[in-house]
């Protein structure tokens, strides 16, 4: 039999706290990000609550596990934006960079399109895996969201990547067409 489980919150002082914690580090982003950044900072002390139970969390401490998600998230953000930039400015043929020619931007509109088509295919599993790579998602970062062992993950995603570079040479799309 299972042991009940604990309700996990934070009090009013320390939830206002991680709220104008967020709320300042944020201040350019949307609402909707800073609320999931809000969310995630939840979840990381009710995380270590659950690991220290006799732990209380001091406003200095809520602000600064506020500070990291809001790191975390900013450095994802690159992560996405950098990945989009180098797919948009570079063509696969020969890894040669070219600007913003509208023959490359057809080109990586075309591939952008065959990898949605090709991901659609995929097992739901396999497919899970690879949008939240694709997103951005590193595998420990997916095997925690989505509560698996990493291995699996790992695992899941190899396969799912081979099947769409499979799936994309046979339309043509390869890095070496």
């Amino acid at each position: 039999m299972h042991a009940p489980q604990r309700c996990l919150t934070l009090q009013p002082t320390l939830d206002r706290t991680l709220s104008d914690a967020v709320r300042r580090a944020c201040a350019r982003w949307p609402g909707a990000q800073a609320e999931d950044i809000t969310q995630t900072t939840r979840i990381r002390l009710f995380r270590r609550a659950q690991q220290r139970p006799a732990m209380t969390f001091t406003p200095s401490y809520v602000r600064r596990a506020a500070r990291y998600a809001v790191i975390d998230a900013a450095r994802r953000q690159n992560r996405n934006h950098e990945l989009r930039s180098r797919y948009e400015a570079t063509v696969a043929v020969g890894a040669v960079a070219v600007t913003d020619d509208p023959e490359t931007r057809l080109l990586a509109d075309e591939m952008a399109q065959a990898v949605a088509e090709q991901v659609d295919h995929l097992p739901p599993a396999r497919r899970e895996v690879v949008m939240m790579y694709l997103d951005g998602d590193g595998v420990s970062e997916i095997a925690r969201r989505l509560g698996c062992p990493r291995k699996r993950v790992d695992n899941l995603l190899y396969r799912g990547l081979a099947t769409l570079r499979h799936a994309l040479a046979q339309q043509g799309m390869s890095p070496q067409a």
